[in-house]
């Protein structure tokens, strides 16, 4: 029997979150110690900074303080509880279940704080841009056909109702009635199927980010909220967040002398599978830049086992060499991804070139004609301003196979030089 009821896998896929029980009272002061730990550090050198610049504090101005940085702030054993949340059995062990077995490792980790000052409320959402991941119907039918490769969680360390969501809206688009509700006040509910989730001390809900959801009031009443998100590795897609948010070799050898051996195992066990993506997406870039499909389509099996929307994946492979081929920048600054501090050193700036050349045509094919900016689109919900690209429908006819016919074609944005591309492609 796994950790969840069929019902409970039943109920996440129709409706995108779950809530779980995850601290039992007995479990909630040692955390919350932990924690406040974790807080009182970190507020001390947000503090510290202010007087030297001297203006006010993270802590006393920002409308969501939160402790991010657990590599540096992490001590000794008792402030190390903070990390080993993340690898419990009724957390990351929930998501492995969820995600068919997959490993799953970690993609962002924070605890989000109670300001000092009344807020209000932030922006309904979904946590999409389609400029550096992918339209919204592949990311949608990706998970709908091969399961969730990115879960989220906030867990309640105290009663906390500051999350709302519309069950199921990660299965469709924004209807009409949405979009007319955002564009008039995306600061209040938006529909009549949208619900408060009201989470106890020790509860966490989980959720698919493509869910509409809502952070309905930061106000100064207490709240120590953890939110952390776990990515598939080498599952059977490929994830539209695969970042690696383990730290530095270095933080993570001072935190791993603080957590069991089995948990330094699984840290251990995750980076070599990090280590194997990095070497496998440079393996599928070289066979690009050598226009070597059968190296090519081995490569995207291996990042991507499921046969379905494999087209996902080199979208978002698109969007990591577009990162690279700008040195860091990406689509929008995107930060969804780190394996280009691996790769880009190994690639030549020629490489580069003929990398994104072999790209661009996709890149092109994901943006409207639009060439003007007044004339750009956007929809509501999605994190990101007005864009050329696509926000939620997929290029017609758009296939891993017409993907691969386009590298024998020099394009008029690729300067008509082979594989000299001038920079001129709409980025």
């Amino acid at each position: 029997m796994g950790l969840l009821s069929a019902a409970e896998h039943a109920s996440f896929r129709e409706n995108g979150f779950l809530v779980v029980d995850v601290l039992g009272p007995h479990e909630l002061a040692p955390v919350r110690a932990a924690f406040e730990r974790l807080v009182e550090k970190q507020r001390a050198a947000w503090e510290a900074e202010a007087a030297a610049a001297g203006g006010r504090s993270q802590w006393q101005v920002g409308g969501q303080p939160r402790v991010m940085n657990y590599d540096q702030l992490v001590e000794d054993a008792d402030t190390a509880r903070t990390v080993e949340l993340l690898f419990d059995p009724r957390t990351m062990g929930v998501c492995r279940e969820l995600m068919g077995g997959a490993e799953a490792g970690c993609a962002c980790y924070m605890l989000m704080c109670s300001p000092t000052e009344d807020h209000g409320p932030a922006n309904w959402h979904r946590d999409i841009h389609p400029h550096d991941q992918a339209p919204l119907a592949a990311l949608r039918e990706d998970m709908r056909a091969n399961g969730p490769a990115l879960l989220q969680w906030n867990l309640a360390l105290y009663d906390d109702e500051v999350l709302w969501v519309v069950p199921a809206s990660h299965r469709r688009p924004n209807t009409d009635a949405e979009n007319a509700a955002l564009t008039a006040n995306d600061r209040a509910v938006i529909s009549p199927e949208a619900m408060q989730v009201k989470l106890k001390a020790g509860q966490g809900v989980l959720y698919t980010n493509t869910i509409f959801h809502w952070g309905s009031n930061y106000s100064p009443k207490l709240r120590r909220c953890v939110h952390f998100g776990y990515r598939s590795m080498r599952g059977s897609t490929f994830p539209y967040v695969a970042y690696d948010a383990y730290g530095t070799a270095a933080t993570r050898r001072a935190v791993d002398k603080h957590l069991s051996p089995e948990i330094q195992a699984v840290r251990a066990r995750h980076e070599a599978l990090w280590e194997w993506e990095c070497d496998t997406i440079m393996q599928l870039y070289r066979a690009m830049i050598a226009r070597d499909r059968g190296g090519f389509t081995s490569a995207l099996e291996a990042l991507h086992p499921a046969p379905e929307h494999r087209i996902t994946a080199v979208i978002l492979l698109k969007n990591l060499a577009q990162k690279i081929y700008l040195d860091g920048e990406g689509g929008g600054g995107n930060n969804d991804f780190n394996q280009d501090e691996r790769i880009a050193p190994a690639l030549s700036q020629a490489e580069r070139v003929a990398l994104w050349e072999r790209f661009l045509p996709l890149h092109e094919q994901l943006q409207t004609e639009e060439q003007e900016e007044e004339e750009m689109h956007y929809t509501p919900g999605f994190q990101s301003g007005p864009s050329r690209f696509l926000f939620d429908e997929m290029p017609a006819g758009l296939t891993v196979e017409t993907f691969v016919r386009t590298w024998a074609v020099t394009t008029a944005a690729a300067g008509g030089g082979g594989d000299d591309l001038s920079g001129n492609a709409r980025l």
